[in-house]
């Protein structure tokens, strides 16, 4: 895989991907200021296998992650850097799987499923201002609302509706700002704070 350097910023982290061919498409730059060190999913097609590997921008040392049969993908580093979220699930046979929201160490130890008992696929994840837990989203018949799991596996639901929500940001002050669209109100620029999530401002 290469490495992509965005010019402005010294090395910090990014996330990206990278598929069988050697071509190198950038999934998601998310830099911070921890440390120089980049995520990197590895796709192999014909088994719908994908891992999460961390590479150190300054050597070029690359160290696998996730070594299972199954799709791992989506890594998500907390702010200190001690953890990284992801979303997999193991390899199986049946037609349709639901992913699980993952967390493990930074060197890849201790990966744990903290979404065991939810029965959908969480996505877009973002980690909590503390660190101690991950905001995500999830689809439910026809709906998509905002969920967070803390590292303990406690779940509770943010929001509420029958409405597709997508999250642009979470600032660590608790503003939330992204679309929703209803039936009734197609796409709109929306805001709200995680203390009263279930007052919305339009913008």
């Amino acid at each position: 895989a290469g490495l992509i350097k965005k010019e402005e910023l010294p090395p910090r982290w990014g996330l990206l991907s990278y598929g069988n061919g050697g071509v190198t498409v950038v999934q998601k730059a998310d830099w911070q200021e921890q440390a120089q060190i980049t995520y990197v999913e590895s796709s192999i097609a014909r088994t719908l296998t994908t891992d999460i590997y961390r590479a150190d921008v300054a050597t070029g040392t690359i160290t696998r992650l996730t070594t299972r049969k199954g799709p791992d993908g989506n890594p998500t580093p907390s702010p200190d850097g001690r953890f990284i979220a992801y979303t997999g699930y193991d390899s199986t046979d049946a037609t349709w799987q639901d992913s699980y929201l993952y967390v493990m160490n930074a060197d890849g130890s201790n990966p744990r499923n903290l979404t065991q008992a939810l029965d959908r696929s969480p996505s877009s994840l973002t980690w909590d201002a503390t660190g101690s837990g991950i905001y995500f989203s999830a689809d439910n018949e026809g709906a998509r609302n905002l969920y967070h799991v803390s590292l303990t596996g406690q779940l509770r639901q943010i929001t509420q509706g029958a409405h597709m929500l997508s999250v642009a940001d979470i600032h660590k002050s608790g503003l939330v700002v992204g679309t929703r669209t209803t039936p009734q109100d197609p796409g709109n620029i929306i805001r709200f704070d995680l203390k009263a999530p279930g007052t919305v401002t339009k913008l």
